[in-house]
């Protein structure tokens, strides 16, 4: 069975984690709102800043 020339799955539910690589997709994500908390530094009030953290953290220890 191959894939669909857009990278979903056959047998994919709606509204699910359809594509073939998410795991990479959400690491990418982890990799850039962490690096985005870098470069900003201060500049982001800090309960965005904590909000970011703890989205962040969870994924991190999944991956």
């Amino acid at each position: 069975m191959r894939a669909p020339a857009d990278g979903r799955r056959p047998d994919a539910a709606p509204g699910r984690a359809h594509l073939l690589d998410h795991d990479l997709e959400a690491a990418w994500l982890s990799h850039g709102t962490a690096l985005a908390l870098h470069w900003t530094g201060d500049a982001l009030p800090e309960d965005v800043r904590t909000l970011a953290r703890d989205q962040l953290l969870p994924q991190v220890y999944r991956l």
